[in-house]
């Protein structure tokens, strides 16, 4: 997948992992449900968060060594970024995917008030990524980072039928001698924008996401409690 911004990754096999913001759920203090999927000929863009937009300001409108830049309106710090995201994968996994990223939920019509869940797990039901706090909250500290250098908390979304989940992705190098990925904080996957494809080889997935989060590079995953077993990893 080419492209001029951003970060693009092409066909490399690895482990997909989801996780929510649920900690003591879990059955482990600080530990989130997750998923794990194992995939093949993978295909990932990644689109950087736009920063503060930066205003001139200038000594009478001459350029002297008083002039200086002052940051702009932070709305765009409430912009999401895409992310897209294909590979094959078993036709198990694909529906586990598709009711972890909220499909599922999201596409309960009226006043249902039906749990969040990925086969009927957990009881609970998990727990949006969105609006984490920037303490006190285990994995989850920080977000973006504000024109001061600060971390600051995003709000939740309007509409609570949406959700937003962590995504961390990790490719072996061709000698299998390195690990290496990415962490996607905060990312909302419109349940319209989803494609499954499907053939007598394999199924393919293509997932379409909106990231608000922080984005991170990683060799190792994120401690979960995986969803279909109730495993710790």
């Amino acid at each position: 997948m080419p492209g001029s911004k951003g970060i693009n990754v092409q066909g490399r096999d690895g482990e997909l992992r989801l996780l929510d913001k649920s900690q003591a759920s879990a059955g482990a203090a600080g530990t989130p449900w997750g998923l794990r999927v194992t995939f093949e000929s993978m295909d990932l863009s990644i689109t950087p968060p736009a920063r503060v937009e930066e205003l001139s300001r200038q000594d009478r409108e001459r350029l002297t060594v008083d002039a200086h830049y002052v940051p702009g309106s932070e709305m765009s710090l409430m912009d999401a970024s895409d992310v897209s995201f294909s590979a094959a994968l078993s036709s198990q996994e694909t529906d586990a995917i598709l009711q972890f990223i909220g499909n599922q939920w999201a596409g309960e019509e009226g006043t249902s008030k039906s749990t969040w869940q990925v086969k009927g797990t957990p009881s609970a039901g998990l727990v949006s990524t969105k609006a984490r706090g920037l303490s006190g909250d285990g994995l989850y500290i920080g977000g973006r980072i504000d024109a001061k250098g600060s971390a600051i908390q995003l709000p939740d979304f309007g509409d609570q039928k949406k959700t937003a989940v962590d995504m961390e992705v990790t490719w072996t190098e061709r000698a299998g001698a390195n690990r290496y990925g990415m962490r996607l904080k905060e990312v909302y996957f419109p349940p319209e924008a989803q494609r499954v494809g499907e053939s007598a080889e394999l199924v393919t997935i293509s997932l379409a996401g909106r990231m608000y989060g922080e984005r991170q590079r990683i060799t190792s995953f994120s401690r979960l409690m995986d969803v279909l077993t109730s495993t710790l990893f």
